[in-house]
């Protein structure tokens, strides 16, 4: 996997024939009530059109972009939306320097100097919910931009806004009734990931959290090593708002705990703990508390996880990270694509 920083790794890249791409945005809400994940697709690498599209190599002459819609109030999923399309495509469009768009239909995320400005209007779908969703995003820490040691065949994963304040608008409606009208600030990431091959060719599984501190955000990405994947990865990061790089520890263990179970036989870890040491020797201990489940799928799942951040001998707390338990090698099974196409609507 390549790991790459900074808004300049945020532009559009060659996946090829069966690659994907997609674009992540989360934000939680200062009090803890609300959370919200937007993601920009290109080819949706979890959606069973694209995957029996690549499986029968019908997939060239089709595009399966598409955009994804999640509110969370009170660590619970209130609504979604999963849309993809082989009209629409997603669009990245450079307009000033620096400035670009990502788009697909009418939603759209806006970079300009340095923020973003994100406008989602999702009505279509197979309930009669509608999300409309405005949000700008500030930067605090500013990342400096570096190129990959890119080998274009692995899954390149771009940490482009680790922190970020966020004012955002929300309406939810439902049968044009007004369901949901709540403004609020809070704190937004954002990441970028891509490839030239199939997920569930590349991976068995992975890991993946945020937690923004304080002082810090913390993000760790696990990939164990499988028949797919040799290389074992353990990555845990520091970002703070004084310094345009990361702090990369050393020494990174990753310990999974509490393993369990969910509705469809997906076997996954309910605490996940991360230690490691920075340049200076510092110790640094993170312990995810996966006990709500905000996405609890047949192969993936999401959790508004509590965190507890030991380091320099403060103790640090954030009540909405954000992680994830990804099962990749889940997707070749046609039992669980079955299971995966219900809320996937097309447009």
């Amino acid at each position: 996997m390549d790991i790459a920083f900074g808004a300049l790794n945020d532009c559009l890249h060659e996946i090829g024939d069966r690659g994907y791409e997609w674009w992540y945005y989360d934000i939680s809400s200062d009090d803890g009530e609300y959370a919200i994940v937007c993601i920009f697709f290109r080819n949706t690498p979890m959606l069973p059109a694209c995957i029996e599209g690549i499986k029968s190599k019908s997939h060239k002459s089709l595009t399966y972009d598409g955009i994804s819609v999640s509110v969370y109030h009170k660590k619970k999923k209130i609504a979604q939306k999963l849309l993809w399309s082989n009209k629409h495509t997603t669009t990245y469009n450079k307009r000033d320097v620096g400035d670009y768009e990502i788009r697909f239909d009418v939603s759209y995320a806006y970079h300009k100097n340095g923020g973003y400005n994100i406008h989602c209007d999702l009505k279509n779908g197979q309930d009669s919910r509608r999300i409309y969703l405005e949000a700008t995003m500030e930067n605090t820490a500013f990342l400096k931009s570096n190129s990959m040691s890119l080998n274009t065949m692995n899954h390149a994963w771009l940490i482009i806004t680790p922190r970020a304040r966020a004012n955002v608008s929300l309406q939810i409606y439902d049968d044009d009734t007004l369901k949901v009208h709540k403004s609020f600030v809070g704190r937004a990431y954002h990441d970028h990931n891509f490839s030239q091959l199939p997920v569930f060719e590349e991976f068995d599984d992975w890991y993946w959290g945020r937690a923004i501190f304080s002082e810090f955000t913390l993000i760790y990405y696990y990939i164990p090593a499988s028949s797919k994947y040799k290389t074992e990865v353990e990555w845990v990061g520091l970002f703070a708002d004084s310094n345009d790089s990361a702090i990369v520890l050393r020494d990174v263990r990753i310990h999974k705990q509490n393993k369990r179970m969910n509705y469809s036989g997906l076997s996954y870890h309910s605490s996940i703990i991360v230690t490691g040491f920075t340049d200076k020797d510092e110790y640094v201990e993170c312990s995810f508390s996966q006990s709500d489940a905000a996405e609890n799928g047949p192969f993936y799942m999401r959790f508004l996880s509590h965190c507890t951040l030991k380091f320099n001998g403060s103790i640090l707390y954030d009540n909405d990270a954000f992680s994830e338990y990804f099962c990749a090698r889940r997707l070749n099974s046609r039992l669980v694509r079955l299971l995966t196409q219900l809320p996937w609507e097309q447009v």
